[in-house]
Parts: C-alpha cells; structure tokens; sequence
C-alpha cells in the first residue's frame, strides 16, 4: 500500500486548510520520502512539518522545515541517533533526562527564501544553542543538550 502527503492531507483536512497545505505542498515541494515513512513506523516517531513566514533584520521570506522526533524511555539513544542519520537531516538534537527519558529531533530545512538564505549567511559562526557535545556524522551535525 502506498501513502502520499497529498492523499493524507486530503483525509484530514477540508476546504481553505486543505488548498493552503496543498499548495505548500507543491510549491516548496513538500514530501515524505519512503526512508522517512519507514522511520517513522520503525521507531515510533512524529513528523512535523513547518511552513512561515520568517523576517530577520527586516529581511522577509518563506521557510519550510521537517521535524522527526523519537521520545523514549531507556538506553537505545545510539540506535535511534543512527536511524535518524540515515535520513541526512542537517541537525539532530539530543536531550537525555535524568537517565529515565530521551527525546532524539532531527531537523531538515526544505526550502528557505534566498533574501533570506543569504541574510542568514551572516550569522554562520554564530551559536544559540547550548549544546554539551558536538558530533558531526555524514553531513550530519549532532547536539547532545544538557
């Protein structure tokens, strides 16, 4: 059996909900690949998607971005780390809890304006994220947070 963005988005969403995602879909080429639906059935995550508007330093534009997170309970970090590597997202984020809980995202960027793409150029170099330890992996750049 076979499942598309579009056919899911056409069983839960009607009417202008409906029109404004489909056309999100097509015009910043929105997709689930088949190695990201796998994933998410093998591992128990959620995808979530993001589609704004973004200003910096008076600089608008459009993004889209796709979010994969796997929260769990145990030891198996590592395992989910990997699978997630797999999918070459640019960013994974770990966060481990009291040795009882984790919560593994990953981040892909999809489509980002190009006033924006290069207004945020200037900010390489630049972090706002605490991270304890930096791993990078095929393209991959990992953070486990405190």
């Amino acid at each position: 059996m076979s499942m598309s963005l579009q056919g899911a988005l056409r069983s839960k969403l009607r009417g202008r909900k409906l029109d404004r995602w489909l056309s999100y879909v097509s015009k910043y080429r929105i997709e689930v690949n088949q190695k990201e639906f796998a994933s998410v059935l093998k591992l128990g995550s959620v995808i979530t998607l993001y589609v704004d508007g973004i200003d910096i330093d008076g600089i608008s534009g459009d993004f889209a971005m796709k979010e994969i997170r796997v929260v769990g309970t145990g030891y198996n970090v590592d395992r989910i780390v990997d699978a997630l590597v797999e999918l070459t997202p640019r960013l994974i984020t770990v966060q481990l809890r009291q040795g009882v809980w984790f919560m593994v995202t990953s981040y892909t960027s999809m489509f980002i304006d190009t006033a924006v793409k290069k207004k945020l150029f200037q900010f390489i170099n630049i972090r706002r994220m605490v991270c304890k330890k930096i791993i990078s992996k095929e393209k991959t750049r990992i953070c486990y947070l405190d």
